[in-house]
């Protein structure tokens, strides 16, 4: 699931706080997995993927 939809992709959030608009931009990759899993890994974020 994560290949499919998050994996390399970008997405942008656009809010509002007061009047003033703000922008928030997501990345997610190989190495961002492992901290979406809240696990510890000892060989590192991009092993942990590919392992």
């Amino acid at each position: 699931m994560y290949d499919n939809y998050f994996k390399n992709y970008e997405y942008t959030y656009l809010y509002r706080v007061g009047n003033e608009d703000k922008t928030l931009v997501v990345r997610f990759s190989k190495a961002n997995f492992q901290h979406l899993t809240g696990l510890s890994y000892y060989r590192g974020p991009k092993k942990f993927y590919e392992d």
